[in-house]
């Protein structure tokens, strides 16, 4: 378990039946992209604490609203304690559900709920700290059109280290596109990078929680690696602690991919310029 009480929050959705009586009215199909990030609230001390969590990974849908692919990341960090932070994988097909019961023009609901084949949540800053979270889910809004789709976060049951749950109001989104018929294995041309969330500098006896933001442009080979990079990493913690780093060598950048789905790792060279904004 968790230290002393594991980790529980119900991050920013809205907690949304997604079956309804009858058939699912199920209108998407393939694989897709599905990615939301967003802010929360845990109110359950004697204090709000703020939040943030990202949700990132693969899906192949199925046209009767199940999946027969899955592997989601869902991350959580709030702004009061660093070590309240944890990551949950999905990677049971089963743990995906979705449902347009008023048709595809209408809005839809789409569920992610961990099932015991699932790997243990874990303590972000602690990673040997786990816990299964079985039962425990994350719920979205969901909208399709020509194949594509977008969501947005309406409720959570999964729960932080402390037993706490992330309750109302919470806020979250995202764009998901369709990602092809099939998973790739390497990436190739010039791409746009672009991620942001929370963070947490636990090297301090003080909460030391941040904010990060990363953008860049990089040219891909086909062999794990970049031949032109200039991506740039900003952060700022609540404790004025701030600094910006750009990554310029092309030997920065390693990434590996197996059936669309894998990692991709920024090292800084000693020839890549810091600075501190303030």
């Amino acid at each position: 378990m968790f230290g002393r009480n594991f980790f529980g929050f119900s991050l920013l959705l809205c907690s949304i039946a997604l079956w309804v009586t009858g058939t699912a009215n199920a209108q998407l199909t393939g694989r897709k992209m599905i990615v939301a990030s967003g802010g929360a609230i845990d109110t359950m001390g004697l204090q709000p604490e703020f939040g943030h969590f990202g949700v990132a990974g693969v899906a192949v849908f199925k046209n009767n609203g199940t999946a027969n692919y899955l592997n989601v990341t869902v991350e959580y960090q709030d702004s009061f304690k660093d070590t309240d932070g944890f990551t949950c994988v999905f990677n049971q097909p089963g743990d995906l559900t979705y449902s347009f019961p008023n048709g595809p023009a209408a809005a839809g609901t789409l569920t992610l709920t961990r099932s015991e084949g699932d790997p243990d949540c874990y303590q972000t800053a602690f990673p040997d700290n786990t816990a299964p979270e079985t039962g425990k889910s994350i719920s979205f809004v969901v909208y399709a059109f020509s194949g594509n789709l977008t969501l947005v976060g309406t409720s959570t049951t999964l729960i932080d280290v402390d037993g706490d749950q992330i309750d109302f109001p919470l806020a979250g989104s995202g764009t998901n596109v369709s990602a092809g018929s099939g998973g790739t294995n390497t990436l190739s041309g010039t791409r746009l990078l672009s991620a942001e969330g929370g963070t947490s500098d636990n090297n301090s006896e003080s909460s030391d929680s941040g904010h990060m933001g990363l953008a860049g442009r990089i040219t891909f080979n086909s062999t794990g690696g970049a031949s032109a990079l200039d991506v740039t990493l900003s952060y700022q913690d609540s404790l004025n602690d701030g600094f910006v780093c750009e990554f310029t060598n092309p030997n920065d950048l390693t990434y590996s991919v197996s059936n669309g789905l894998g990692t991709l790792t920024l090292t800084l060279s000693p020839g890549d310029p810091c600075f501190a904004p303030l």
